[in-house]
């Protein structure tokens, strides 16, 4: 890719950059005013290294770095790589290169390398959105505050289905309020709806406890097993952790029992469902849509 950079004198000391390059959906252009300056407030749109973009050094003079060997970190809050569709997953991002100034934009595209989703800001003192009209894509970045930290969170309301890839770009800036020196890393990382064969391999392995939802009716079926004369208990959580549902099913006799339980106040969203065999438990999940 070429690109043409024009540099002009704008007043005393103040620099206006204006570049043109090609992307894979097309050209964009990118201006800046007094480039030299740390961008503080936020980076512009289209800088994480993601198809058809470029990093921050746009406007720092340093080295590209690769991110992806645990230098970015970038997790869901509830655990695991797997994602909640249509529902909004909480993310945190950490920088483990840190310096006392920091700055960070990420995007979340799909295999099409469109958006994925849509993000929001949960921290509006250290982080916010920004958005590229041109490209159709959405942005979280530092804010001044922010780059202070080398650790954000913000919101995803994920897809209902398909691998997600998110590119994130770090700056680890030597904090001289030039654009000379710094080092900013690149990295991807990719996160998966919840597979239903999974699930259903993940229920016949845990036997003699079989856990699954009927939509239609809104009640979760229980089958399982017992072998001596047990108490039951049922509890239902979120992929937090919280409880959301609880009930005692009483004492069984020996033998093997199909149950249903209504479970129709519940919002759409994956849910571990565990049943207490006298306090030993037999897990699996079900998901509402």
């Amino acid at each position: 890719m070429k690109n043409s950079v024009r540099i002009s004198l704008i007043g005393a000391g103040i620099i206006a950059i204006s570049m043109v390059g090609a992307t894979s959906t097309g050209s964009y252009s990118i201006y800046h005013e007094s480039a030299v300056q740390l961008n503080s407030s936020g980076s512009p749109s289209a800088r994480t290294g993601a198809p058809g973009e470029a990093t921050c050094t746009s406007c720092h003079n340093g080295s590209v770095l690769d991110g992806n060997a645990g230098v970015n970190s970038l997790t869901l809050v509830a655990g695991g790589t797997e994602y909640v569709p249509d529902a909004v997953n909480v993310m945190q991002l950490t920088f483990n290169d840190a310096s006392s100034k920091n700055g960070f934009q990420l995007v979340a595209l799909n295999e099409a390398e469109e958006m994925a989703g849509s993000l929001a800001v949960s921290d509006a003192t250290n982080t916010k959105f920004v958005a590229s009209a041109f490209l159709n894509r959405e942005y979280i970045t530092h804010t001044s505050n922010g780059t202070t930290l080398s650790t954000w969170t913000f919101d995803w309301s994920a897809p209902s289905s398909g691998d997600v890839t998110f590119y994130v770009a770090t700056n680890r800036t030597n904090a001289n309020a030039q654009n000379t020196g710094d080092i900013v890393y690149v990295s991807e990382h990719t996160f998966n709806a919840p597979s239903i064969a999974s699930v259903v391999a993940e229920e016949i392995d845990i036997l003699p406890f079989v856990v699954g939802y009927n939509p239609d009716k809104q009640q979760a079926f229980l089958d399982f097993t017992v072998n001596q004369k047990e108490e039951l208990y049922l509890n239902v959580a979120d992929m937090n952790g919280k409880s959301v549902f609880f009930e005692r099913l009483g004492n069984y006799a020996p033998g093997n029992y199909s149950n249903k339980v209504h479970l129709d106040h519940l919002e759409k969203g994956m849910y571990n469902v565990t049943l207490f065999m006298n306090n030993k438990p037999f897990s699996g999940k079900i998901y509402i849509q």
